[in-house]
């Protein structure tokens, strides 16, 4: 079944603690995050498009009535408002590869636990570097891997 792997790249302009429904309220550092996902089928590129349009950009944000009415579904959901979304990368895959994705990146940086995860035995889908070129070079490499099997 065709299929896309995606990560989010946000920025966490402040330190902040933000509440993550079902995770509790959880701590996150200023810097850079990157989430893994996937989505498989036709509505696949729907679900990132859902991800660009409801985060803000370079500090333009919903509004508060906006924020409010906003259905969350999943943890990443619940960032918004709170980081910008400053970049996403996608690699066309046939198998769920996203496991693979979180867990390189695990190796490399620290992670918010349970996040993003909880149809799967990960330990997080979301990701922290202080440094964006650290986790930008780590994206690329993974992503390059994962287009190399295709």
């Amino acid at each position: 079944m065709y299929g896309i792997t995606y990560n989010l790249l946000l920025e966490n302009k402040r330190e902040d603690w933000i509440d993550i429904g079902s995770l509790g309220i959880i701590h996150f550092k200023k810097g850079y995050f990157v989430y893994t996902g996937s989505a498989f089928g036709i509505n696949g590129y729907h679900r990132i498009h859902r991800h660009l349009i409801n985060f803000s950009y370079n500090g333009v944000s919903i509004s508060d009535r906006d924020l409010k009415n906003y259905k969350r579904w999943w943890h990443i959901d619940y960032l918004k408002g709170y980081m910008d979304i400053i970049g996403f990368l996608s690699s066309k895959t046939d198998k769920k590869m996203e496991c693979i994705v979180a867990n390189f990146l695990s190796d490399k940086f620290d992670g918010i636990k349970g996040f993003g995860c909880s149809d799967c035995s990960c330990y997080t889908h979301l990701h922290y570097s202080p440094v964006r070129i650290k986790i930008l070079t780590a994206l690329v490499d993974i992503h390059n891997l994962l287009r190399s099997y295709n």
